[in-house]
């Protein structure tokens, strides 16, 4: 599952924001690919739409972060769409929709599936949070948060996952899939 969770989520562009979907980052700050490119799979939701800027910075902790990045993979392997915001010199937060030929099992955590209402399961590895959900049994969405290197904790009293828990929730809120 983290090979192909990596293989589909590698990277982010951006372009012209969606017109289906609430629109949270102007189209003229978005760089990448266009939001007309996302894949049918995703209904024209585009995950640039789903976080600003400033959701991000605030989120990674970073004092500044880039303009989202969209990238599109349509493909073989299964169909991306993602975007990412990353302060200067590291990675700072990456949302990727997946719709891979398989989907992995949901090993998911009870506590957090039943703030998320999907099966969902968030960790935070080498002190970043990862989040995957599982919508309409053929649709995953997974929200990076990758505070700066000095930043990062590997201590449980200082976990990024529990301090992004509003943003998480809220971010995964705004995705209508059933």
């Amino acid at each position: 599952m983290a090979v192909l969770i990596a293989g589909l989520s590698a990277g982010c562009g951006s372009g012209e924001s969606n017109s289906g979907a609430a629109a949270s980052t102007p189209p003229s700050v978005v760089e990448g690919e266009p939001a007309s490119e996302i894949p049918a799979v995703f209904e024209g939701l585009d995950p640039c739409a789903l976080l600003t800027t400033e959701e991000a910075r605030t989120a990674t902790g970073a004092a500044t972060i880039e303009a989202p990045r969209r990238i599109v993979a349509p493909g073989q392997s299964g169909s991306m769409a993602a975007c990412s915001w990353r302060p200067p010199n590291d990675l700072g937060v990456q949302l990727s929709f997946t719709a891979p030929p398989t989907l992995p099992a949901a090993n998911q955590e009870k506590a957090w599936t039943e703030e998320i209402g999907h099966p969902a399961r968030v960790s935070t590895i080498s002190g970043s949070c990862h989040a995957y959900v599982w919508f309409s049994e053929d649709r995953m969405v997974d929200l990076k948060i990758y505070p700066p290197k000095e930043q990062r904790s590997s201590s449980t009293d200082d976990d990024v996952c529990a301090r992004s828990k509003t943003l998480i929730k809220q971010t995964f809120a705004k995705i209508p899939w059933e």
